[in-house]
């Protein structure tokens, strides 16, 4: 179970360095996403992944972990759900500035780390 949390970890990694050094490609993937109903898809790949955390923890070194940040993911997809489809495309404009966007990846390379470091 600690291998689901570790490949979670490296694909943290891996998008938090791309989306650092190249910014424009976290923005394509933000349209992409408000193009219809696709922000369904993201929020049922956000759900799945926080629940996979959650219930993969028991088998970290650091069990509360994984599970502080599947409550997190599940958190936000409640959250977006109660916004409202409009609210929450003004969110993804708010973040498709370059600044923002740096600073996430800053914050996801850390999660994945420490889900690394957990599992």
């Amino acid at each position: 179970m600690s291998y689901f949390i570790t490949a979670i970890g490296i694909v943290y990694v891996v998008f938090g360095v791309l989306y650092f050094v190249r910014p424009d490609y976290a923005i394509a993937i933000i349209d992409f996403f408000k193009v219809g109903k696709r922000i369904f898809i993201g929020k049922i790949v956000k759900a799945v992944l926080g629940l996979l955390l959650i219930v993969c923890a028991q088998g970290a070194v650091f069990p509360w972990v994984p599970r502080v940040i599947g409550i997190l993911a599940l958190a936000g997809v409640v959250v977006t759900y109660a916004l409202g489809t409009e609210k929450a495309f003004a969110m993804m404009d708010w973040f498709k500035q370059e600044k923002r966007i740096r600073v996430i990846a800053v914050v996801a390379e850390l999660v994945g780390i420490l889900l690394i470091y957990s599992a």
